[in-house]
């Protein structure tokens, strides 16, 4: 939470401290971060633990979430790891510039579904029996990528240019633009409208990866002075760029209306004639798929930072994020906090958006010596507490201080 590149939000905001980071004789900083954030808007934690795990799931517990739907439900997931290297000044004899390597991996989620969606997947869509069930507009994205890249710095990896090379090593993507499903009284027959696309990434044997691509991130960071007090403005954006998955590529593609009436029999002599292929079977219901390449833009994270600090040890911060996934709303978070002593910074924070709703988090960092620090957080501490909330995280990271 130190240094700049953001892996997820820095949940609470934890600002630079004069005295905490001094760099005085200090010629290299190696540091590791982690974390994991999930979040949704009508969706419970034991649903979205229950499916990561592949448990059973309650139905009163389904029932009781399909009550509380939204119009707009929205959920997802932020997994990532990453470590980087800051070296000495005057790279290319450039005063203020820092060598910078930097390796990540990522795994993230992003859903954005209809009501009758939700319904229809987890309790049936034996509650629609003479009506449609709206599946749509609804879309979804998940993608695992790792990056290594190379850039400069300023001291602190407050302000940085860095160019990545991305390795994807898996993706999913579907966007149900219109999937409006009629149960005939009786389940006598099933009628669904469809448009819509389903991606599914695919590599040979012989390789390990599904996809290469190209990433840029970077930082800009501004001081002034507000009514005679320091403040601090930060704008930073991880990972834009893109990713090409391989020509295996799965796609299916359908603009259509699949009319299903069973099948009939003329007695029980004939039941072994019912089977049929799986190539009859796609045909019957139009699922016939091809293999393909695919571009994609990379699941980018934009934030911008505005810190304030009083006369005393206190600090107060506004962050704006933003991450390019389904479902993902503006995210805006208060943070307040203050130093403690000449070794530590506390502090708390509201926040509201992204794929959920209100959140409430605490964190820390202390500087142990003066070659090792660390900090720990959490995006939504009730989310650990009360089972039936929506969201939880945590956030984790070390810092090495080397001559």
């Amino acid at each position: 939470m130190l240094l700049a590149g953001n892996l997820l939000a820095q949940w609470p905001a934890l600002p630079l401290d004069s005295v905490i980071d001094d760099r005085t004789g200090i010629r290299h900083i190696a540091w590791f971060r982690g974390g994991l954030e999930a979040n949704m808007n009508s969706l419970e934690n034991g649903l979205f633990a229950g499916l990561w795990r592949g448990a059973f799931l309650d139905r009163g517990m389904r029932e009781r979430i399909r009550d509380g739907l939204k119009k707009r439900n929205r959920a997802g997931y932020l997994l990532g790891a990453e470590m980087a290297y800051i070296g000495p000044d005057s790279l290319f004899r450039r005063g203020g510039w820092h060598p910078m390597v930097h390796l990540g991996y990522h795994d993230m989620l992003g859903v954005r579904f209809a009501p009758d969606l939700y319904t229809t997947a987890f309790l049936g869509n034996a509650g629609f029996e003479g009506r449609t069930a709206e599946l749509g507009p609804s879309a979804h994205a998940a993608m695992r990528y790792a990056t290594i890249g190379l850039g400069v710095s300023d001291a602190h990896g407050q302000r940085f240019l860095r160019l990545a090379m991305v390795r994807g090593d898996a993706m999913t993507a579907s966007e149900l633009r219109r999937a409006d499903l009629y149960t005939a009284p009786d389940g006598r027959a099933l009628v669904l409208d469809l448009q819509g696309d389903l991606w599914q990434s695919g590599a040979s044997s012989r390789e390990i990866e599904a996809g290469w691509g190209l990433a840029l991130s970077g930082a800009w960071k501004g001081d002034h002075l507000l009514a005679g007090r320091p403040m601090l403005w930060r704008l930073s954006v991880e990972d834009l760029g893109f990713m090409r998955w391989r020509p295996g590529t799965f796609h299916l593609g359908r603009d259509t209306v699949i009319d299903y009436s069973g099948i009939q029999i003329a007695g029980i002599s004939s039941l072994d004639q019912t089977l049929i292929s799986g190539d009859q079977l796609l045909d019957t219901l139009g699922l016939r798929s091809s293999r393909t390449t695919k571009l994609d833009l990379l699941p980018f994270r934009a934030a911008f930072e505005w810190v304030m600090r009083t006369d005393g040890p206190w600090y107060y911060a506004l962050e704006l994020r933003y991450v390019h996934l389904p479902g993902y709303m503006p995210e805006s978070t208060l943070s307040g906090g203050r130093s403690i002593g000449p070794k530590a910074q506390v502090s708390a924070c509201l926040g509201y958006g992204g794929f959920g709703g209100p959140r409430f988090g605490l964190g820390g960092r202390w500087r142990v010596d003066r070659h090792v620090s660390f900090g720990m957080s959490t995006t939504h501490l009730p989310g650990f507490l009360l089972g039936r909330m929506r969201g939880w995280g945590t956030q984790g990271s070390l810092i090495f201080h080397l001559p």
